[in-house]
């Protein structure tokens, strides 16, 4: 939901539209992980009741393409909001739960979903200095399991569009 939006509002960002680096962006842009792009571009998320405001800021997917694509460009200075509308429901267990009317990578089966989200906390959690297996103790979790989910967040991050 999030990487579409911001996938599909790419071409807005770049000041020369007419450019062949900006055909090549458009044509090759799912080369730039998934992770990376949300990472680097948002700089704020607003929740309101019926959509997510983001706030981005342009001038990183200079360093972005360039890093993935070996291409130069250059994009607008100003910040972009972009709005990516949703609805919540109540889960049985009482959990808000967002949807979206578009397909992506949350529309995973409930238990990989679970070990997606896992494996992205518990990576970031590893790269602020946890060790993996204080992380299996303190989830109870094998240090193959932690692991496997923080291996498998890259790798099924980077594979989405």
């Amino acid at each position: 939901m999030i990487e579409g939006a911001i996938r599909r509002e790419l071409p807005n960002f770049v000041c020369e539209p007419e450019s062949t680096n900006f055909d090549y962006l458009v044509k090759h842009q799912i080369k730039i992980p998934a992770y990376n792009l949300v990472r680097t571009l948002v700089t704020k998320v607003i929740v309101h009741h019926d959509a997510l405001e983001l706030h981005l800021h342009p001038t990183e997917l200079e360093k972005l393409v360039q890093e993935h694509l070996g291409i130069v460009l250059t994009c607008t200075r100003e910040e972009a909001v972009i709005n990516v509308p949703y609805r919540s429901e109540r889960a049985q267990d009482g959990a808000v739960v967002i949807k979206s009317d578009a397909k992506d990578i949350f529309d995973l089966p409930p238990k990989a979903l679970k070990k997606l989200i896992q494996g992205v906390i518990w990576r970031d959690e590893h790269f602020d200095g946890m060790a993996i297996k204080a992380i299996a103790r303190r989830e109870s979790y094998s240090h193959d399991y932690i692991s496997s989910a923080i291996f498998g967040s890259f790798k099924l991050l980077q594979n989405t569009v």
